[in-house]
């Protein structure tokens, strides 16, 4: 599900599993801010029955160490970490 902010504002929501939304726009906004994670996020002029596709986001996890389910920058992990590589 991908996140949809109102630009300049605290108004957003989260699409459902398909994708689709509804959000309310205050007065003189039309901006939206699209996220998703692994997405590039996208900044659009709002319409009614717009479709949006967000293009993948290559990255590289070179420096993130994901400690259960939060992920962090290597500089900042303080704890014990190990490292697994796929098996071929």
């Amino acid at each position: 599900m991908a996140s949809v902010l109102v630009v300049g504002t605290k108004v957003g929501v989260t699409t459902n599993t398909k994708g689709d939304f509804t959000i309310k726009l205050p007065a003189g906004k039309n901006q939206l801010l699209i996220r998703f994670v692994s997405y590039k996020s996208q900044t659009v002029t709002a319409k009614d029955g717009m479709v949006i596709k967000l293009q993948p986001e290559a990255t590289t996890l070179d420096n993130i160490v994901v400690t259960g389910m939060v992920a962090t920058d290597k500089r900042l992990f303080t704890g014990r970490a190990t490292s697994s590589r796929p098996t071929r």
